[in-house]
């Protein structure tokens, strides 16, 4: 049964693919904009494209040739990393006899605080430093360009989850330190309590 629905769900695509695959799209309002941007090149645009655009994100990186080069630059890398993602999928199962959804990965698949928590620290790391280049000795960690003027917003912010009365006094309020380093501290606290709650499944 499972053999007979692959093979018509194949086939079906495989129809479909046949009968698009020779068709002309020069007609269509996509197919104009791809005759224009190839015409140095040649006259036949850009094969494959069905003329589906509703959201008009196809310009979204430059509204030229360039700028729609990159964005199908950019969609064929992003399908390249999908390949590479589900063919470790297969390594992964294959090789530990376990399923990608329970194993070590399983933090991406089933509900849980930990891995929004990574996420974040990642965004506020990258935010506001960056690896130096690489080609430049010794390689270390930098600021990256208004990553300064982004950790003082961070920190601001911060700052108002303590009393007003304690960012008033600042470093040195009698009662405790400086009241963005405790912000800071209760951030972590909660990072390290979902991490302490997470389990992977057995």
């Amino acid at each position: 049964m499972n053999a007979l629905v692959l093979l018509g769900v194949f086939g079906a695509l495989g129809f479909f693919e046949f009968k698009t695959a020779f068709r002309s799209n020069l007609d269509t309002p996509m197919g104009k904009t791809h005759a224009s941007d190839y015409s140095k090149v040649w006259s036949f645009g850009v094969a494959g494209t069905y003329n589906f655009d509703p959201l008009d994100l196809y310009s979204s990186l430059g509204k030229d040739a360039y700028g729609r080069k990159a964005l199908r630059d950019t969609e064929l890398q992003q399908g390249r990393y999908a390949m590479l993602a589900i063919a470790f999928f297969s390594f992964y199962e294959a090789t530990w006899k376990t399923g990608i959804v329970d194993g070590a990965f399983g933090m991406f698949f089933h509900p849980n605080l930990l891995l929004p928590a990574l996420g974040l620290g990642y965004w506020y790391w990258s935010s506001i430093f960056e690896i130096s280049p690489i080609g430049e000795f010794p390689i270390g960690v930098q600021y990256r360009v208004g990553g300064i003027e982004t950790e003082r917003s961070i920190k601001a912010s911060l700052a108002g989850l303590v009393p007003k009365e304690k960012v008033e006094g600042g470093s040195n309020d009698s009662d405790g330190e400086n009241p963005v380093i405790e912000a800071i501290k209760k951030v972590a606290e909660g990072v390290k309590k979902a991490a302490g709650e997470f389990k992977m499944p057995e």
